[in-house]
């Protein structure tokens, strides 16, 4: 196998996006996460110790980003268990350990997604509770150089040419934002793509949100921005130049389905079958980008636990 398919065999256990990259010496890093995935419905997530023992690795518990940034690091990003940014070698030792739980520079109340800007060496984190991003210069180390505010919940982002394109909140008009500094805080400098897909509660907002659970990512070869929602199997892909959009639905995927309950909420339930997919990630390879995405049965519930896992040209 391949570093670019043992890469993204590794992206598809965790519930954010992996970047396609070429990598050597990370055997013991991508066997490590994939130890993650064995998890039962009901029960707690284990921690897991990578790069070693915890006096020279890290613990993890809900990772939900992996980057290799730079020439030699490796940036583990958690969801909700401080500290929330990990930070390894490129053979698994234990560099940096940083942000803490709490409200001030360079702490976080939890994380919903991360971004790497390769043009200037910079790492964003989102914090939805505290409504901003802060940054983080790489060099042999992480850096925090400061933080601003952002306009809306940040489902998932990424750079493409140094512009940050952003996945999430319903409310705006569109699900790909390109947002832009201006004031001290970031703002919406354009939108694109439809909440409307052809669902009978598209006009629902609890719904809408729905549409917006998933990932990104950003091909710097195609000038393509591509969003897709988890349970629903929709991916809308923009083309940057243009501004053009397009819908298509994943051929064959197995939808949550969804309902309107009673007291004005949604109810989701797999099929008769018991089955549903989840699109795991988005993954830009070249020209092309792919889809990952993994198939849950009755015996496979767990998050990141799957019969199997299938990627495919979008």
């Amino acid at each position: 196998m391949n570093d670019s398919r043992l890469l993204r065999r590794v992206q598809s256990r965790l519930p954010a996006s992996l970047p396609l990259v070429a990598a050597a010496s990370i055997a013991a890093f991508v066997f490590c996460v994939t130890t993650l995935a064995a998890q039962r419905p009901g029960t707690a997530r284990p921690a897991v110790s990578i790069g070693g023992e915890s006096d020279i690795g890290v613990i993890l518990e809900n990772p939900i980003a992996a980057r290799f940034v730079g020439p030699s690091l490796v940036v583990i990003v958690e969801e909700r268990s401080a500290p929330f940014i990990k930070v390894l070698d490129r053979q698994g030792g234990r560099r940096q350990t940083l942000g803490r739980k709490g409200s001030g520079p360079g702490e976080f109340n939890y994380v919903s997604a991360v971004a790497f800007d390769n043009t200037r060496n910079m790492l964003a984190v989102f914090d939805p509770a505290t409504r901003r991003v802060s940054y983080f210069q790489v060099t042999d180390e992480l850096k925090f150089v400061g933080s601003v505010a952002i306009p809306l919940h940040v489902q998932a982002a990424c750079y493409l040419s140094g512009q940050l394109w952003v996945h999430g909140d319903a409310s705006n008009d569109g699900v790909v934002h390109r947002l832009t500094e201006k004031n001290g805080a970031l703002a919406v400098a354009q939108s694109a793509g439809t909440m409307k897909i052809g669902h009978p509660l598209d006009g629902m907002p609890l719904f809408r949100n729905e549409v917006v659970n998933g990932p990104i990512a950003c091909n710097a070869t195609s000038g393509q921005v591509t969003a897709a929602s988890r349970w629903l199997g929709v991916i809308q892909t923009m083309e940057t130049a243009t501004g053009a959009s397009r819908t298509q639905n994943i051929r064959g995927f197995q939808s949550l389905l969804y309902e309107a309950s009673a007291n004005g909420g949604l109810k989701l339930t797999q099929n008769e079958q018991g089955v549903s997919d989840n699109l795991t990630s988005l993954v830009a390879a070249g020209s092309v980008t792919m889809a990952v995405f993994g198939r849950a049965d009755k015996e496979h519930k767990g998050r990141g636990d799957y019969a199997w896992v299938q990627e495919l040209d979008v």
